[in-house]
């Protein structure tokens, strides 16, 4: 397990240890385990150990598979990540777009692992106000996608909603709720009217809808009934969903600051 706690840490590290002092264990297990670590740094917020251990990983993987490896890609992205989390937009971009070199060259570019590296620099550029940029990321992610894995992945529903957010911050209601609705058409035929996915996709709804108060309110009730279904009356979420039919209960003209939801999905490699 991965929680924020030493205990995990010290699990990770004495699993690394021993392997570290067995000629049986591999070289991509090694890796592994390294990046294991990372992770649990990472969560521990001791963030210059988890780059170097991210950075290590890669140069095991460097040494022992050459250049051209899914595994070195991999944590090309897993570097990027970390800078893309930890608020260094553009120390990310140049590794994200050395991974993306290494996959078109081992997949070429219609591939579902090229598509969720698009959809992690996607984020970058719209984390940064980039939203042209963003978008068209975006839809080079979601052809791939369409072509790869079909019209109704749960990717695909992902990406839309990416995209509904990218509109709502640039405050076009009309495009948000346009992409939710596309999220949420595909989430009801995958999972269903009973589902997470599908009250944050109401939700979304509700916070950019040009609609009257009422309706506004009867999506948010419906969000609250199911995650109350799914999580119960008194899980954080379902306190969430209460306190944004709260926030519609005083009308007013602004895009609504909740929702959100479902989105900025950051595609991590881990092995």
């Amino acid at each position: 397990y991965l929680g924020k706690n030493k205990a995990s840490k010290n699990i990770v590290e004495k699993s690394l240890e021993l392997q570290e002092g067995s000629s049986f264990v591999g070289t991509s297990v090694l890796a592994y385990s390294i990046n294991l670590l990372a992770r649990c740094n990472e969560q521990l917020n001791n963030l210059d150990e988890a780059l170097e251990q991210y950075k290590r990983a890669l140069l095991v993987r460097r040494r022992v598979l050459g250049r051209k490896h899914l595994l070195v890609a991999n944590s090309l992205n897993n570097i990027a990540v970390y800078y893309q989390v930890h608020n260094r937009p553009w120390d990310a971009l140049p590794v994200f777009e050395e991974s993306l070199e290494l996959l078109i060259e081992l997949y070429g570019e219609m591939h579902p692992e090229v598509a969720d590296l698009l959809n992690n620099m996607a984020q970058v550029y719209e984390k940064n106000a980039k939203y042209d940029e963003a978008m068209g990321i975006y839809e080079k992610s979601l052809d791939i996608r369409k072509k790869t894995q079909g019209n109704t992945h749960p990717k695909i529903s992902a990406t839309y909603t990416n995209m509904g957010n990218l509109f709502k911050a640039k405050k076009d209601r009309e495009q948000a709720i346009h992409y939710y609705m596309l999220a949420h058409n595909i989430d009801t035929q995958i999972y269903g009217d009973i589902h997470p996915r599908i009250a944050d996709n109401l939700i979304n709804q509700a916070s950019v809808s040009t609609d009257s108060l009422d309706a506004k309110r009867k999506l948010l009730q419906r969000a609250i009934y199911i995650r109350v279904q799914v999580y119960g009356n008194f899980h954080p979420l379902t306190k969430e969903a209460r306190e944004a039919l709260n926030k519609e209960n005083n009308p007013r003209n602004s895009i609504s600051s909740y929702g959100g939801y479902g989105a900025s999905i950051v595609h991590r490699k881990c092995f």
